[in-house]
This record gives structure tokens, C-alpha cells and sequence, in this order.
């Protein structure tokens, strides 16, 4: 599970930085991938819901 912890890193990075660029259709479809992480590791985004909540504020 820990395999997922960069690839989180970089998914909420590109998150934020498309959001802060009002890039709304990218930003969507980096909220969808997380959301397909979610769905297939569920377990790891437990673990990380601190640090995923934590960006979203």
C-alpha cells in the first residue's frame, strides 16, 4: 500500500495546482482518479485521509 504514497503526493499536487488555475476539466478528472484510487485501495486512502482532507481546506 505504501506503493500509492507518491503517486497521492502528486495527485493532490496536480489537484491543487489545476484548481489554482481554474483548469476546472483537468482538476475533475484528478479528483476522478482519486476517487478510482479510493474505489481499488480503499484501505491506503484510509490511512491518508488526513493529509487528503488537509489539502482540500
Amino acid at each position: 500500500l505504501d506503493k500509492f504514497r507518491d503517486l497521492l503526493t502528486l495527485m493532490m499536487s496536480t489537484l491543487t495546482e489545476t484548481l489554482n488555475y481554474g483548469n476546472e476539466a483537468a482538476a475533475s478528472e484528478a479528483l476522478e482518479l482519486l476517487i478510482e484510487l479510493a474505489g481499488t485501495e480503499p484501505r491506503f486512502l484510509k490511512r491518508q485521509i488526513v493529509e487528503v482532507v488537509g489539502t482540500m481546506l
